[in-house]
């Protein structure tokens, strides 16, 4: 797991795209998470000198690959055992790679970020291949997890830190 500082321009840049986006109809967390995945695609843009694209179906392009970040919140600094997940709803998305972020905030409501935190990357066909599917309400053995939608989900410890530093 790599932190990166939460940069007050990136934040800015998230609640304003957040501000000016049209908000989602299937929103897992009624758009409340939005702001987290804008911070988690900036990160990696500025990270790796990837492009924004911004589609229904890819969030960020690098040396012709689309990636599809996922961003999840929390009011603590992320581990190795937690899980990244793909939510089911997102399976129409069919990108080169994945890429797992956390955005670690303050406070308990989730509004002050304090942290970006990098996962690691993995390709689309490893995730499909080593990820495990929960239905929603279905527990996760290692860790005590309760899915709270349909979603497929991958140890954080399996992720690659290095994936794409392919262009750096």
């Amino acid at each position: 797991m790599k932190l990166i500082k939460a940069y007050d321009n990136w934040v800015k840049a998230a609640e304003e795209k957040d501000r000016n986006h049209p908000k989602y109809n299937n929103s897992i967390t009624d758009n409340e998470g939005r702001v987290a995945g804008f911070l988690g695609e900036i990160c990696f843009a500025y990270l790796f000198g990837a492009k924004i694209l911004d589609t229904f179906n890819h969030d960020v392009e690098l040396n012709n690959q689309t990636i599809e970040v996922k961003t999840k919140r929390s009011s603590y600094v992320p581990q190795p055992h937690w899980l990244s997940s793909v939510a089911e709803q997102s399976e129409h998305q069919v990108p080169d790679y994945y890429a797992f972020f956390f955005v670690k905030y303050m406070d308990k409501k989730l509004t002050v970020p304090q942290g970006i935190y990098y996962a690691g990357g993995i390709t689309y066909l490893d995730f499909w291949s080593k990820s495990t599917y929960l239905r929603k309400g279905e527990g996760d053995s290692s860790n005590n997890y309760s899915a709270h939608i349909p979603q497929n989900n991958i140890i954080n410890s399996e992720l690659d830190l290095t994936i794409f530093d392919f262009v750096v």
